[in-house]
């Protein structure tokens, strides 16, 4: 029987850990997302890596205040 847990009482760490996520950088890993794109402004690509770094720090288990 399998063990029903609240989203709110796992962390990201958990979950990459419960079904063995891990991060990949393998360029054709979404073939459909490999079109070219419009341009980034510098707001956008700053606002982008603080999602990311966030992200990051989250699946750590480590929560970090929002860079605004």
């Amino acid at each position: 029987m399998s063990q029903l847990l609240q989203a709110n009482q796992l962390t990201l760490r958990d979950v990459k850990d419960k079904f063995g996520l891990q991060r990949t950088r393998t360029p054709d890993f979404f073939g459909s997302w490999q079109q070219p794109l419009s341009k980034l402004s510098e707001h956008e690509k700053k606002t982008l890596d603080q999602a990311q770094a966030s992200f990051l720090y989250l699946s750590e288990g480590i929560v970090q205040k929002p860079l605004v």
